[in-house]
């Protein structure tokens, strides 16, 4: 599938020379992961045929299984413990050519598809799935392929950027051969400040409380909804790993990963937020076919019982008070999670700002203290002059040095200012670049949802 547009942009925004071609892979496997395979129909692809010879070692590659299709006719999906029955001509629900069925077992990674009946070499079987590679130049998730790669590019950039800081030894102080000279002043040093971090952020998973109304029991036997009601089912969070942040910059004396692993955990919690949308969603959509099917039933027991239609429709307004409480709680999870994070940011923030001064301070005082022993060497210079030429060489050839290593320690923080600010830039470009990403697939469902819901409804008034 054509990427050379995605790669391109990626270069325009990033200014790498050459897009990463497996942060373009991963990004394009990201925006298919967090979508409802219902929403993604136009990723579809085909498999091969599956036939009597490869029917039971037909591996699926992928678990972005849409449809199963046998001889021409649309498979019902079953569960393990249905199949032994889809296969016995005894069962009522045995699976027959005009009805066929599947099962899938195993795991996502490797799991073995079975059809019943069985495809034959002239009835056939194929299975579609969802192909990441698909969401390209050419499809509308093409922003989000996009920003989900430069948030990665980024954050390799900013792993490059860190500095760290080389130790300068100052230079010897010279031994001096004239006894009436005295100059023992030792040179001053730059120490490095220490950075002091906060405690760590933590964020729990969304705990939902409310609870889905029970299924009513309809008195008129002519009347049949034993349809379950969706049910709401949070993600669960991924470990946040702050062991070695402050590690890596007070024992190791190394700020080299500090930001890319702050942009790590910020990208793990922006994609569970993403996760708990995605959840939401999913909800949403459930709830809109079972509401279909709820007014269905309710329209077929206004002509058979007066109390069963009650019965449903108090039903019905119970449903909608569940999922109103389920995006409620969703909605204010978010916003709480998103607040912690701004506040263990701006924490973070405010710690790195310190140390950058604290830097500027001891640089401050190291040249302070340089210029009174400047003016020490000096004075010492001058009464050497009058002694012994050899001490005037070594003093001098001293104070040389010192002025080299003043310049050094001004250079190696310069350089370290430069390029911690660098990757602060890359970290903050690589969190915007994520969320955005994460956004446009969050618009995406919403928006397809939507249109989903409109039909869904329009049927159902047929």
């Amino acid at each position: 599938m054509a990427t050379t547009n995605i790669a391109t942009d990626i270069q325009n925004i990033t200014g790498v020379t050459t897009a990463n071609a497996g942060f373009i892979t991963s990004a394009q496997k990201f925006v298919a992961s967090k979508i409802p395979k219902d929403l993604l129909s136009f990723a579809k692809v085909k498999s091969g045929d599956i036939d009597n010879g490869n029917h039971n070692n037909d591996k699926l590659s992928t678990s972005k299984i849409t449809d199963v299709v046998r001889n021409g006719y649309l498979c019902t999906k079953i569960t393990v413990e249905q199949a032994a029955f889809a296969n016995d001509s005894a069962s009522l629900q045995k699976s027959t050519e005009k009805f066929p069925t599947y099962t899938i077992i195993g795991d996502s990674a490797g799991a073995k598809l079975q059809i019943h009946p069985t495809p034959t070499n002239s009835q056939v079987a194929n299975y579609y799935f969802i192909d990441p590679t698909t969401i390209d130049d050419d499809t509308v998730l093409m922003s989000a392929v996009i920003y989900h790669a430069v948030s990665n590019e980024y954050t390799k950039l900013a792993s490059t950027t860190v500095p760290s800081f080389s130790s300068i030894s100052a230079p010897t102080t010279p031994t001096l051969t004239s006894n009436s000279i005295s100059f023992n002043e030792t040179a001053p040093t730059y120490f490095k400040p220490t950075l002091v971090l906060t405690g760590d952020i933590s964020i729990t998973d969304l705990s939902v409380t409310s609870v889905a109304p029970n299924t009513p029991t309809l008195q008129s036997n002519s009347i049949t909804f034993s349809t379950t009601a969706p049910t709401f089912t949070p993600p669960a969070m991924g470990s946040l790993d702050f062991a070695d942040t402050e590690d890596l910059i007070t024992n190791e004396e190394d700020s080299e990963m500090l930001s890319a692993r702050i942009s790590e955990i910020n990208a793990k919690i922006s994609e569970y937020s993403a996760r708990i949308q995605e959840s939401q969603a999913v909800f949403n959509k459930e709830n809109t076919e079972y509401q279909a099917q709820l007014q269905k039933s309710i329209e077929d027991a206004r002509l058979a019982s007066q109390d069963d239609v009650q019965a449903l429709q108090k039903y019905s307004n119970d449903i909608s008070v569940y999922q109103n409480n389920i995006n409620k709680e969703v909605q204010e999870y978010s916003q709480n999670t998103e607040k912690e994070i701004q506040l263990f940011s701006a924490k973070r923030n405010t710690e790195l700002q310190k140390y950058q001064s604290d830097i500027q301070n001891e640089l401050n005082e190291f040249n302070k203290e340089n210029v009174a022993y400047q003016a020490l060497l000096q004075k010492s210079i001058e009464d050497a002059r009058l002694s012994s030429q050899d001490d005037v060489q070594k003093i001098q050839n001293y104070s040389s040095e010192i002025q080299e290593y003043q310049t050094q320690v001004n250079e190696e923080l310069q350089k370290f200012a430069s390029n911690l600010q660098k990757s602060q830039f890359y970290s903050t470009e690589s969190k915007k670049y994520y969320d955005w990403s994460v956004n446009e697939v969050t618009l995406y469902i919403q928006n397809n949802s939507d249109i989903l819901k409109a039909t869904l409804a329009q049927q159902s008034r047929r």
